[in-house]
């Protein structure tokens, strides 16, 4: 009973992102409340050198806010927790996924990723991402994804991604390979299909441009708005 709850909690509140417009993802689907806060590079006394380091350490409802001045981050991460990842630069905090697989794989439900550039998410076969999303009410937000075999793969239902440039990755920009995700004002563009959807996905306010195939689906009912 509490699952059901917590899946149509969620869908509301996505729904209410496409009648409203934009929220913040850190007060929006997520549950990732009032936790501690790790840091990553800077120059504190207790900082973390590498993002999996403090990932491995932290406890549902926690934040990881890495500095730009250690950028780039070669690492390919696995996150198993409720947390919030927030990067301090979107331009200069570079995530390298050195071309050995997800750049980052995304396997708890409620998680955010701001403020990133996430590049070479590949390894032989496009599921290989920049972000691969393998669970529910997660946020990606103000990131930039780029050269990767895909740019972000989302297995599951119930996640949003805004204000994302999506870009020169080599298969698509974004795979939603489950309905009931919504795409908002992002612009996704010089990728070989610019989003690759199943049924019942929205896509809201999103410039796309400059791909061989623009959006691809197999179905007409794909809710898209422009």
């Amino acid at each position: 009973m509490k699952k059901k709850v917590a899946i149509i909690t969620c869908f509301f509140s996505l729904f209410s992102i496409a009648i409203a417009g934009y929220t913040d993802p850190l007060e929006g689907n997520t549950k990732v409340i009032n936790g501690n806060t790790l840091y990553v590079g800077g120059s504190g006394p207790n900082n973390y050198t590498r993002i999996q380091d403090a990932i491995n350490d932290a406890s549902n409802g926690d934040t990881i806010f890495v500095y730009d001045d250690s950028s780039p981050y070669y690492e390919n991460l696995i996150i198993d927790k409720s947390i919030r990842l927030i990067g301090e630069d979107k331009e200069i905090t570079i995530i390298d996924g050195m071309k050995k697989g997800n750049v980052i794989k995304i396997n708890a439900n409620d998680v955010v990723i701001k403020n990133f550039t996430i590049i070479n998410g590949y390894k032989k076969w496009y599921l290989s991402s920049g972000i691969y999303i393998n669970s529910s009410c997660n946020s990606i937000y103000n990131c930039n994804i780029c050269s990767n075999e895909c740019g972000i793969y989302v297995g599951n239902g119930y996640n949003r991604i805004e204000e994302c440039h999506i870009y020169l990755n080599n298969y698509t920009g974004v795979v939603l390979s489950s309905p009931s995700n919504i795409i908002g004002n992002c612009k996704i563009y010089k990728n070989e299909k610019g989003i690759e959807s199943t049924p019942n996905n929205m896509i809201l306010s999103c410039e796309i441009f400059g791909n061989e195939y623009g959006i691809w689906s197999a179905s007409n009912n794909l809710y898209t708005i422009m």
